[in-house]
């Protein structure tokens, strides 16, 4: 997908947050069809993004038996060797940041990015 100036900012905050210690990789795709609009880490990241959101999808597919928790914002799902986190973000989309176990990700300075991303996305 061609980015003008505001879809380079999504690139940027992408690869910033793939940089991160213990991130693996880091995709922005779309929350419907799983599309990514960009990505930064290893081969099997936007793979493992597009199929990540599936988690999501049937999360909100059951909404009525969570909707006394509100709406669904982050989902984390943790394998013995990994966990992905998805994030909720303007315009339908979703972030997937794939992070290694044991955990030694600064999840502070990962959401600082994803605030900067969210602008990002906003400017699109």
């Amino acid at each position: 997908m061609k980015f003008g100036m505001s879809g380079e900012a999504l690139k940027r905050e992408i690869e910033a947050m793939a940089s991160l210690a213990g991130i693996v990789g880091c995709a922005l795709v779309e929350m419907e069809g799983g599309l990514p609009w960009c990505s930064a880490g290893g081969d099997d990241t936007v793979p493992m993004a597009e199929a990540a959101t599936d988690y999501w999808r049937l999360t909100l597919r059951h909404h009525h038996l969570f909707a006394r928790l509100g709406d669904l914002t982050v989902q984390v799902l943790i394998h013995s060797c990994g966990r992905i986190t998805t994030v909720a973000c303007p315009k339908q989309l979703l972030l997937v940041t794939i992070s290694a176990e044991p955990d030694k990700v600064d999840w502070t300075r990962w959401k600082e990015g994803v605030g900067r991303l969210h602008a990002a996305v906003r400017a699109t």
